[in-house]
Formats: structure tokens, C-alpha cells, sequence
């Protein structure tokens, strides 16, 4: 049935027992992974402020720890025998996850979430949220163990 997932990957480590169990899936149904990560450089800059100084520096070293994460990744999946693409994406985390699912094909999102409430959630957002709300691509999303989210 599932023959190209993507999962959006952030080197978390509910991320990382997110990209398990994608690993598992994709080596039971003999499916393509494709792992993405997004930059949301406008956030960056919005931090910054309107007309302030940001570094494009920091824009170049946001790409490039996101593509060494998803080597990392990769190199997991591709150990176990499944086929693997990394993509960095740059733009709002949900609009970029959806396009990346229908560009390529996707027949399954595989997504870690935090599973914050209240005052949190409403201030960070939910981008599992955005994805289950707008997707018309069956999710698989698992939720952060507590601890996982323990601050250190």
C-alpha cells in the first residue's frame, strides 16, 4: 500500500523514534523514504525584525546542519536496506511538508509531534497539526515521550 513515505525530520529524539518506525514500515513494504527537513527563514528574520540584521551566515549554517542531520538519518535507513532521498525545504514548515508529499509522490507523512497544550501550543504551534488538518495523505504521527520533552 505505502510505497513513498516522507518524513519530516528535525534530529529531535522523538524524531529519531519517528524515523524507526518509518524505517520499519518502509522495510515491510519495500517503500521509498524520503527524508526532509525545513528552515523557516522567515521566522529567522522575523526574529531579527523588519529591517534588522540578519546574518546570512547563520541562513547558510541553518542548510548545512540540516543537510548533516539528514546524512545522519539517511545512513540509518539506507543500513537497513531502504532506498533513500534527503530534500532541505525552505519556507513555512506545513506548506513545505505538503508540497514536498505531493511533488513527490507520497502515499504516507510520518511526523513527530511534542503534544504541547495550552498556553505553549498556541504560541509555538502545532506543524503535526497543520499537516493532519490540510493532508489529504494518510499521517502516521507519533507523540513525544515525556522523556523526550524534558527540558536539560
Amino acid at each position: 500500500m505505502f510505497t513513498h513515505i516522507l518524513m519530516a525530520y528535525d534530529g529531535s529524539p522523538n524524531a529519531d523514534h519517528v524515523l524507526d518506525d518509518a524505517i520499519d514500515i518502509a522495510v515491510e513494504r519495500k517503500a521509498k523514504l524520503l527524508l526532509a527537513n525545513v528552515i523557516e527563514v522567515q521566522r529567522y528574520i522575523a526574529l531579527a525584525g523588519y529591517g534588522g540584521v540578519y546574518s546570512l551566515d547563520a541562513i547558510d549554517s541553518m542548510r548545512d546542519g540540516a543537510q548533516t542531520i539528514l546524512k545522519q538519518a539517511a545512513a540509518r535507513a539506507v543500513a537497513r536496506g531502504v532506498e533513500t532521498e534527503t530534500i532541505v525545504l525552505e519556507g513555512e514548515a506545513v506548506d513545505e511538508i505538503l508540497r514536498a508529499a505531493h511533488d513527490f509522490k507520497c502515499d504516507l507523512l510520518a511526523l513527530g509531534t511534542q503534544g504541547r497544550s495550552g498556553l505553549s501550543r498556541l504560541m509555538l504551534g502545532s506543524i503535526a497539526e497543520g499537516v493532519l488538518r490540510r493532508s489529504d495523505v494518510p499521517l502516521y504521527i507519533r507523540r513525544a515521550s515525556p522523556k523526550d520533552t524534558k527540558q536539560k
